[in-house]
């Protein structure tokens, strides 16, 4: 019998940190259709972590796991859900935002140099949409960048008011 995932700490572990035992419970707790995937989940090896499931693909959920499409989709949308508060939860700090912001403008220069464009676009019409959601994130990323210097402690300090002004 496995243990019970202790859910006074799910809020404060990591999903990074699971063992297969807590994704078992986790896996246990999607839907009932999932429960005859628990001895699998075990026997996989190197063991099944956090980390691994973060990152499972749909062929690795077939191949590894054996798992039917429908059940597939269900899982590969929990574990959206995971990555989503993995990403969220343990670095909403200003580095990490000002780290966000680094790496989309990085991007959006890169296809802005490369002159990215689809085959058969017409570059003089418009611009492509892969451009404007890299310029969209830069903005959001800016933003939080932003909101973070427009607040104490910074918000009294000149030379942080200088660059968020």
């Amino acid at each position: 019998m496995m243990d019970a995932l202790d859910l006074s700490r799910v809020g404060f572990v990591s999903v990074l940190t699971w063992t297969p035992t807590d994704i078992c419970n986790w896996l246990r707790g999607l839907d009932p259709s999932l429960q005859h995937y628990i001895p699998r989940v075990l026997a996989v090896t190197p063991p099944l972590n956090g980390k691994r499931l973060l990152s499972l693909t749909p062929g690795e959920l077939t191949n590894t796991l054996n798992m039917k499409l429908g059940h597939r989709g269900l899982s590969l949308e929990a574990i959206g859900l995971l990555q989503s508060l993995s990403n969220t939860l343990p670095k909403e700090t200003l580095q990490w935002f000002m780290l966000q912001l680094s790496s989309k403008s990085r991007y959006l220069q890169s296809l802005i140099e490369l002159g990215y464009y689809p085959p058969g676009y017409a570059t003089s019409v418009k611009v492509p949409n892969e451009i404007l959601w890299a310029a969209t994130d830069v903005f959001q990323a800016a933003k939080r960048v932003i909101s973070w210097l427009d607040r104490p402690p910074f918000v009294d300090e000149e030379e942080y008011a200088k660059d968020r002004d």
